[in-house]
């Protein structure tokens, strides 16, 4: 290996460790943002029959989504975001007075995780059906 490919291959590690490390510090900020807001803020208005399943399935999937985008290896990455469905849910039945813990929203949470994950794997697929192709039009 020459000191140019040497070179290359530690700035494409360099560039994916702070990519993962930005990832990893935007999702804890989120996690500790919606705990905090499930322990000291009041429920939001309910604007239609249960709307925190939906809250629960959105913000799960948007924070497991932006954990895993750019990760190689989902799964794990996955689990911990599903995990923090039921650490958010504990939370809320031992830290706090205002809110309940219940099997529905850890479902709904779970839910988000596996969708998103879907979602990012279909995205996956499209992009290497896609590449060879504009390759072939150049």
């Amino acid at each position: 290996m020459t000191y140019r490919e040497f070179d290359v291959r530690n700035r494409m590690v360099g560039a994916s460790l702070q990519r993962d490390a930005l990832c990893a510090a935007a999702a804890v900020g989120l996690a500790l943002l919606g705990l905090w807001t499930a322990i000291a803020l009041p429920a939001p208005p309910q604007l239609f029959p249960q709307q925190d399943k939906l809250e629960h399935f959105l913000a799960f999937g948007a924070l497991a989504a932006l954990v895993s985008a750019h990760a190689r290896r989902m799964a794990g990455r996955l689990a911990a975001v599903g995990a923090l469905t039921l650490i958010v849910e504990i939370g809320q039945a031992a830290l706090t007075t205002t809110r309940q813990a219940s099997w529905p929203d850890v479902f709904a949470g779970l839910l988000g995780v596996l969708v998103a994950a879907a979602a990012i794997q279909l995205w996956r697929e499209v992009r290497k059906l896609a590449a060879p192709s504009v390759l072939r039009a150049a």
